[in-house]
């Protein structure tokens, strides 16, 4: 018997949580509760050696400054943990507000935890926040963790090891190759600023497609891009792998460098094209980016009625 809600696969008992932030951290939190070998794990990769046989942990610890996401405390340590989605890293700002928390604590750690590379979030995270140290943690390092706990861990530790690897997998930015939801997009004949090449040709010749880094774009890479122009879908590509770049000159030098250009951008690199029928929109769009199943876009009649069809396929069942 498979398990699904609202219409999803629930491989996990944690999926019956969700996938948001405070759901990534309740998995985590219940997990390291139940495996002394994470814990240890956690210890070596944050650099804290060996870990202490007593430690508190504690989910959405709140004050006048704002709530936590994971404190974990010992007899002389206080480490607390924000947990992102995406690439996105906290900022200073949030970051700041929990500094009054250590003042009885003699060790003091802030971790950083999301999909964000060590590199790129080195770029923009502060090294410490009123002298308390921070530190990153991706969730890929995470997952190696928990493959290096497993080896170590009792068998009744495993179950949850293996329980919290199978919900990092759908609830991070590890997609599964086989998704079928394309990311429709718009690309126009303009140039990126001046340059010598359009948006289309970095698609169609180069075959690469970025986007600016953060709100208002997918947390998760997809696993499948479209692209439109001239009114029809013109091109389906598999996301062969992803990057994050502080600007687009890190990649092009030959792209002038203007506000919109010199900012932080992701690139997806293409695989090869894959047959679709060249699809009218059936209206104006515009710039309008919209999610479709790849079936719905090869058997319906416009790229609107594919987007409708998938929602209907995939929606809860009353």
């Amino acid at each position: 018997m498979t398990l699904s809600r609202y219409g999803h696969d629930a491989p996990s008992v944690f999926d019956l949580l969700g996938r948001g932030e405070i759901d990534l951290t309740a998995a985590l939190g219940w997990t390291l509760s139940h495996s002394p070998a994470l814990v240890a794990d956690l210890w070596q990769r944050l650099g804290l050696g060996t870990a202490p046989a007593d430690i508190d942990a504690s989910l959405e610890v709140a004050d006048d400054q704002g709530r936590t996401d994971l404190e974990l405390r010992t007899d002389d340590a206080l480490i607390i943990v924000e947990a992102k989605k995406g690439w996105l890293v906290p900022g200073e700002t949030q970051l700041a507000k929990y500094a009054g928390r250590f003042a009885a604590s003699g060790k003091a750690l802030i971790v950083s935890l999301s999909d964000s590379s060590a590199d790129w979030a080195a770029r923009t995270l502060p090294s410490d926040v009123s002298g308390v140290p921070v530190a990153h943690l991706p969730w890929d390092s995470l997952r190696a963790g928990l493959l290096a706990a497993r080896r170590a861990a009792r068998s009744s530790e495993r179950l949850w090891l293996d329980q919290l690897s199978s919900y990092l997998a759908g609830a991070t930015a590890v997609r599964d190759p086989a998704e079928q939801w394309v990311y429709v997009v718009s690309v126009s004949r303009g140039h990126p600023d001046g340059g010598s090449r359009s948006f289309r040709d970095f698609v169609t010749d180069e075959r690469v497609y970025f986007h600016p880094f953060g709100k208002n774009w997918p947390k998760r890479p997809p696993v499948l891009l479209g692209f439109r122009w001239d009114g029809r879908l013109q091109q389906v590509n598999r996301v062969l792998s992803f990057e994050v770049i502080p600007n687009l000159q890190t990649r092009w030098p030959d792209i002038p460098v203007t506000l919109k250009t010199d900012r932080a951008h992701r690139i997806h690199k293409l695989g090869p094209d894959i047959p679709v029928p060249p699809l009218p929109s059936s209206q104006s769009l515009r710039s309008r980016r919209l999610w479709a199943l790849l079936d719905q876009l090869l058997t319906q009649p416009t790229i609107v009625d594919a987007e409708r069809a998938s929602k209907k396929l995939t929606a809860p069942e009353d």
